[in-house]
């Protein structure tokens, strides 16, 4: 279980998240929804180790994630995208997936600038991992082709692609429809409900509000950095907090 205890997290006077608690298991999926400057991207990057919290704490099945570096917390089965795509837009999309592998596939610079016979192997290895992976998000067709060149929406799967690929127990989606048209947003909700089929547990920012209701089993809603509501999708439409925090309060007429 991925444990969320109370945190916040202080830059100067300002507190972007207050208090916020939730878990989440393997296939479960849990959504983050606010207005813009809610504090959602700031959850993401705390539970990174990008910006510590200043209080609370962080637990990934039973080991507290404080001070570790980005990449330990990677190793213990959280992934993330970005809101803006941050591919490597210059190499193959076989490439930028094979990236995601390599700690899992490890060998020495000695055996790989000789070119020894393990180094070789562990390599067909990747490769043949990498395109099962592309063929799991049905990218194929695209494995040569450098990311830059491919559509915006594919652009989006590549990265899922390559987050999926560190293994992840809990992978966290911000805002993966965002930019996608109809048609794409159909196939990314395919792909959503795939991973929830092999038990990653999914954490969601997104502000098609559509998609949020179609897909996700909880949601919590933050507002300034405080969460005001947390249910069903059923029970978040109707709940007057929630519309006064997207809508705004309706004034008095005196």
């Amino acid at each position: 279980m991925l444990q969320v205890e109370n945190i916040s997290v202080v830059f100067g006077g300002l507190r972007a998240v207050d208090g916020l608690t939730f878990d989440l298991k393997p296939n479960d999926l849990l959504a983050l929804i606010g207005p813009n400057g809610a504090g959602k991207t700031t959850v993401f990057n705390a539970i990174m180790g990008i910006y510590p919290p200043d209080e609370g704490r962080i637990v990934c099945d039973g080991r507290d994630l404080k001070g570790l570096a980005t990449h330990d917390v990677a190793r213990l089965g959280i992934s993330r995208t970005f809101q803006n795509i941050r591919l490597f837009k210059q190499m193959t999309v076989l490439d930028n997936v094979k990236c995601a592998l390599t700690k899992n596939y490890p060998y020495t610079i000695f055996e790989a600038f000789l070119r020894l016979p393990r180094c070789r192997r562990i390599e067909r290895e990747i490769d043949d991992k990498a395109m099962d992976i592309l063929k799991y998000f049905d990218l194929t067709d695209a494995a040569q082709w450098k990311a830059s060149n491919l559509p915006y929406g594919r652009q989006k799967h590549v990265e899922i692609a390559r987050a999926y690929a560190t293994s992840p127990k809990y992978l966290l989606l911000d805002e993966p429809a965002a930019g996608l048209n109809d048609r794409e947003t159909h196939e990314l909700l395919g792909k959503v409900y795939r991973l929830l089929s092999d038990k990653v547990g999914i954490l969601l920012i997104e502000h098609n509000m559509t998609f949020v209701m179609n897909i996700a089993q909880r949601i919590i809603v933050l507002d300034y950095g405080k969460p005001i509501a947390e249910g069903t999708p059923a029970e978040i439409k109707s709940n007057p907090r929630v519309i006064e925090a997207y809508l705004g309060k309706e004034e008095e007429v005196a």
